[in-house]
Order: structure tokens, then C-alpha cells, then sequence
């Protein structure tokens, strides 16, 4: 399976995901560490509580948001597939959250595929999907370049 991802995902984005987890510095942040929707309880429009765990460290600004988005982005490739481009949620979660920190892009592709690793080991995953995951990473990362972003979820 990791051969297909590579091979699909190509060595220029491969080394921007390298790249991307290999910068930590003084401009780290508290991060949640795997943040996605099975950790939040929303009792609201403008009330969500964020359950932290033992993954919490700290990382580079655009992680938490950009795993978060990646869940996001995978809910409409293969649960909702009829909602093409981006869905409301994450232009919903970008206004509260604001401006997008930079490689945010690569974070959502990063936690797409970490969510392949987890589906792969610990649940009876089809090798089939590795190129639907491949390739949904590869278009969230061929919007990202690798200094900066633009967001144009």
C-alpha cells in the first residue's frame, strides 16, 4: 500500500509532506495532536468543547485545523461525493477560525492519509482505496506550494 501512495503521490509532493513535519520552531503552538470531529462535542452554532487526549504537544499553527479539514475533505470525496469543491463546513470552520496558518494544505493531506495508516492497520481495509486516498491527498497538496499558501478552500 505505501508503494501506491508514493508512487501516486509522486517525489515533489512526498518531500513537501517531509519538509512540512520537519519544521518546528519558536513559531509552535499548543496543538491538539490528531484533532478531528470525534473530538469535539457541538452544542451549537457557536458552543463546540475540543476533548484533548495524550497526543497533544506542541506543532507547527496549521496542524490541528489542517487534520480537521482534512476530515472534512474526505467526509465529501466518499460519504457525500455529490458536494463538489469545498464544502460549506470548511469555509463555516475558516471564518471562526480565520485566516488559514500557512501549510495548512499539507497538514489536511497529511491527516487524510495518517487516516488511511489507521483505516489500513487496524480495521479490514480494501488496498483499492490507497489510490482514492492518494489521490485526494494529491489535490489538496497541488494548491499549496512550498513556502505558502493561498487558501482557497
Amino acid at each position: 500500500m505505501a508503494a501506491t501512495i508514493l508512487r501516486r503521490l509522486g517525489r515533489p509532493r512526498w518531500d513537501h509532506l517531509r519538509a512540512v513535519v520537519s519544521m518546528h520552531g519558536p513559531g509552535d503552538v499548543l496543538v491538539h495532536g490528531w484533532f478531528g470531529l470525534g473530538n469535539c462535542a457541538i452544542q451549537g452554532p457557536s458552543s463546540v468543547h475540543a476533548m484533548i487526549g495524550e497526543e497533544i504537544g506542541m506543532a507547527p499553527p496549521g496542524m490541528d485545523v489542517g487534520f480537521l479539514i482534512g476530515q472534512l475533505t474526505e467526509i465529501r470525496a466518499f460519504v457525500r461525493p455529490q458536494n463538489g469543491g469545498a464544502t460549506p463546513d470548511i469555509h463555516a470552520l475558516l471564518d471562526g477560525y480565520g485566516p488559514a496558518p500557512t501549510n495548512t494544505r499539507a497538514w489536511s493531506a497529511l491527516g487524510i492519509l495518517l487516516h488511511l495508516n489507521d483505516y489500513s492497520r487496524y480495521v479490514s481495509c480494501d488496498p483499492a482505496v490507497a489510490p482514492l486516498y492518494a489521490d485526494l491527498a494529491a489535490t489538496v497538496l497541488d494548491d499549496c506550494s512550498t513556502t505558502a499558501e493561498a487558501p482557497s478552500w
